[in-house]
C-alpha cells in the first residue's frame, strides 16, 4: 500500500512538472503574440533599398568563473575550447556586421583564476572571434584584477590577434591616439566607439594604465572629439548599475540622458548581470532624435545559475544611411539562456530562447532546465514589452 502510494505521489508530481511546462511554453508563445500588438517604438524610415544598411550586436558578460573555464578544457588538444558554447548563436553573428561584447576578464595568462579575480585562456578569443565578435569593450570592474601586468597582457593578446577594442590602455599616450575608437565598418560607413566603467572593485589603476572611468565632464570631451571626426554613428557603452537589480538606476538614466544631449546614437550597458529595460531618449534640444538605450544586457556567458541571472539578450541595431545621413531602421532584442550540462563532462552552451521553442527535443535538457529557459523568456520578454524581438532563423 506504501508503494502504490508513493507511485502516485512520484506519478503526480511528472504530472505537475509536466503541464507547468506546458503552461510556460503557452504563455511564451501567447505572449509573443500578443507583444506584437503593443507600441514598438522602433523608428522606419524610408525603405533601406539603395541604402547602406548597417547591422550590428551587441552582447552582454562574457565572463570567466573558474568552473566554466574548467569546463573547456580539451586534453586531446591541451587547449581551451570555448567554440561550442557559441555553437548556436555562431549563425546570426556571422551576419552582422558589427559584434561587440563586454570581456568581463582579463587574459593574464596562467594560472587562470575566476572571480573574484578573473583570469582566462587566451584561447577565449580565437573562439569569439569564430563565432563572430570582431570588437570586445574592456572597461570594467574587473580591468585590473591582475594589476599592471594583467591589463598590458589583456591588450597585448587582444593586439596580437587583431581583435579590436578599447576602454582600457597601456598609457595616455595610446589613449589620445586611438580614443574614442573609430571603425570604418564598411565603405562609407564609419563608427565611434567610447568604453567606461564604474570602477574597478577599489583596486587603484597606476599610471601610465588608464581604465576608462565615468566622469560626466571627460565623457562630454570624448564626445566632442568624436563628433568632430564625423562618424556616421556613435555607440557609448557602460559597465553601470546595481548588480542582480532588473531595473536601472536614477544615475544610469542620468548619465545616459547626459549622453544622448552630448551627441550619442546609441547606448549600451552591461553589470548588473540581469536584463534590464530598454528605452528610447531624445536630446534635450532635440525632440526628434530616438537613441535607443539597452540598460543592461545580462549575462551572455557565465557560470552564474540564479533566476534571472542565467541568461541575456543580444541587443540589435539595424542602421540605414542614405544620402549621407544616417537613421536607426529598427532596434529589437534576441533573448539568451546558458544551458551547464552538470553531468560529466560539465559544458556550456548559449542558447536562443526562441531556438529551443521551436524544437525543444533537439537540446535534451531536463523539465527543470526546460523550464528554466522557458521561464527566462517569459520574465524577459515581461519586461521589455514595449519593443519587438527579433525572429530568430538560425
Amino acid at each position: 500500500m506504501i508503494q502504490k502510494t508513493r507511485l502516485y505521489v512520484l506519478a503526480g508530481s511528472m504530472l505537475v512538472i509536466v503541464l507547468s511546462a506546458a503552461f510556460l511554453l503557452f504563455f511564451s508563445h501567447t505572449f509573443k503574440k500578443n507583444s506584437k500588438n503593443l507600441t514598438s517604438n522602433n523608428i522606419s524610415v524610408s525603405p533601406i533599398e539603395d541604402s547602406l544598411v548597417v547591422s550590428m550586436a551587441v552582447t552582454g558578460d562574457i565572463m570567466g568563473h573558474l568552473p566554466l573555464i574548467q569546463s573547456m578544457y580539451q586534453p586531446e588538444k591541451k587547449m581551451y575550447d570555448y567554440t561550442p558554447a557559441f555553437q548556436y548563436v555562431a549563425p546570426f553573428f556571422l551576419s552582422c556586421d558589427v559584434v561587440i561584447g563586454n570581456l568581463e576578464v582579463t587574459l593574464a595568462g596562467p594560472p587562470y583564476t575566476g572571480y573574484p579575480m578573473f583570469s582566462s585562456p587566451d584561447d577565449l578569443i580565437p573562439a569569439l572571434q569564430k563565432s563572430g565578435y570582431n570588437f570586445l569593450i574592456t572597461a570594467n570592474n574587473h580591468s585590473y584584477d591582475k594589476g599592471k601586468a594583467g591589463l598590458i597582457r589583456t591588450l597585448h593578446v587582444l593586439d596580437s590577434l587583431k581583435m579590436r577594442h578599447t576602454g582600457t590602455f597601456r598609457d595616455t599616450i595610446e589613449r589620445d591616439k586611438t580614443y574614442p575608437y573609430l571603425w570604418e565598418v564598411k565603405q562609407g560607413f564609419r563608427m565611434a566607439i567610447l568604453n567606461y566603467t564604474y570602477g574597478t572593485n577599489g583596486l587603484t589603476v597606476y599610471a601610465p594604465n588608464v581604465v576608462n572611468l565615468i566622469d560626466t565632464a571627460i565623457i562630454r570631451n570624448d564626445l566632442l572629439k568624436a563628433k568632430k571626426s564625423k562618424p556616421d554613428f556613435i555607440l557609448v557603452t557602460f559597465h553601470w548599475g546595481i548588480e542582480y537589480q532588473r531595473n536601472e538606476s536614477i544615475e544610469q538614466q542620468r548619465i545616459a540622458q547626459f549622453c544622448a544631449d552630448h551627441g550619442a546614437d546609441a547606448i549600451v550597458g552591461a553589470h548588473p548581470h540581469v536584463v534590464q529595460p530598454m528605452a528610447w531618449l531624445s536630446p534635450t534640444d532635440d525632440s526628434l532624435k530616438k537613441v535607443p538605450v539597452f540598460y543592461s544586457l545580462g549575462n551572455f556567458l557565465s557560470n552564474q545559475r540564479d533566476t534571472y541571472r542565467d541568461g541575456g539578450i543580444i541587443g540589435q541595431i539595424i542602421v540605414v544611411k542614405k544620402q549621407n545621413k544616417t537613421y536607426i531602421h529598427q532596434v529589437k532584442y534576441i533573448p539568451t539562456w546558458v544551458y551547464k550540462k552538470e553531468t560529466y563532462p560539465i559544458s556550456y552552451t548559449i542558447i536562443p530562447v526562441q531556438k529551443f521553442e521551436k524544437s525543444p527535443d533537439e537540446f535534451h535538457l531536463s523539465t527543470a532546465d526546460s523550464l528554466k529557459i522557458i521561464k527566462f523568456g517569459v520574465e524577459t520578454r515581461k519586461l521589455l514589452n514595449r519593443f519587438e524581438e527579433a525572429a530568430w532563423n538560425y
